[in-house]
């Protein structure tokens, strides 16, 4: 009789446990999965900390004999989870566009500079309630649909598309307060 098979890789995955595989992979998501993090995050200290919390996960995943055909989505999607997860147990208002520093200053983008319109829109989402924001983020930043939003959320399919339509009323309003002033 013979003990556990060894869980191998399905079929166009690559094995992520082999050194040089993980190594390649590891080079080309990180900068993806903390990119992620600095956009959403007041904080580099926090995107450090959930770039790592992302990794560790997915080496315990790896571990437990998962393979992922896509390495790099696969690891987003963790991130993504990780991001809700921080909002969840911090109780934190996620900021949007632009990247804020530790100072609460706006980091510049690429060109050297911030659009006006973003930090206009940065202020008037911070106005509203914490699970709104995460809604509209997941939703129009990352690009999800209304299920996986749902299912970040934890709520109905219907749920969540009665909180992201209070959500976008909510922001047109805050938007059109912060065009007055």
């Amino acid at each position: 009789m013979s003990g556990p098979k060894e869980p191998t890789p399905s079929e166009g995955a690559p094995d992520l446990l082999d050194g040089d595989a993980f190594r390649q992979f590891y080079q080309t998501a990180l900068p993806v999965v903390y990119g992620y993090f600095m956009v959403r995050c007041r904080s580099r200290d926090v995107a450090l900390d959930l770039t790592q919390e992302t990794f560790t996960s997915a080496v315990s995943s790896l571990r437990q004999g998962h393979h992922a055909r896509d390495p790099v989505a696969w690891v987003m999607t963790i991130a993504q989870r990780r991001l809700v997860d921080h909002y969840r147990r911090e109780s934190r208002r996620p900021s949007f566009m632009p990247v804020w520093d530790d100072t609460g200053g706006v980091l510049e983008d690429e060109d050297g500079g911030t659009s006006e319109m973003d930090v206009r829109l940065g202020a008037a989402l911070r106005t509203l309630p914490s699970r709104q924001q995460i809604a509209l983020i997941l939703r129009y930043v990352d690009d999800l649909s209304v299920a996986a939003v749902a299912g970040h959320l934890e709520v109905t399919y219907q749920a969540a598309e009665s909180l992201l339509a209070r959500a976008r009323r909510a922001l047109a309003a805050a938007f059109e307060v912060e065009d007055q002033r």
